[in-house]
């Protein structure tokens, strides 16, 4: 697979499914799902946090990443007031019932 390239691939199958990815480069989306389907395989080498994108809008966190993360959002004391998990691509948290004021958003991949 070319760097910064990806490919689909089509699953086969009467039950439900893992994909994985055994290098640190690869992502793939969705990585389960039940019967047939397709998975995509992404190299995501040269993802960087400039390909990051956050924001906020009525009590909705977006978040655009090329990468699964799991995303943490931290009060300004330093207590985790939310986490979740996101799958390559835009995601939409609903942060209502939070705390107004300024929230730090944390993502980790790895």
């Amino acid at each position: 697979m070319a760097e910064g390239s990806s490919q689909d691939i089509t699953i086969q199958s009467k039950t439900s499914w893992t994909a994985t990815g055994s290098e640190a480069w690869v992502s793939v989306s969705p990585a389960s799902g039940t019967n047939s389907g397709t998975v995509r395989i992404d190299d995501v080498s040269n993802a960087t946090v400039g390909a990051t994108d956050v924001r906020y809008f009525n009590s909705c966190l977006f978040v655009n990443t090329p990468v699964a993360e799991r995303i943490a959002v931290y009060s300004l004391d330093g207590r985790m007031i939310y986490q979740a998990q996101k799958q390559p691509g835009i995601a939409t948290f609903d942060l209502y019932g939070l705390p107004e004021g300024v929230l730090i958003v944390r993502g980790d991949s790895g």
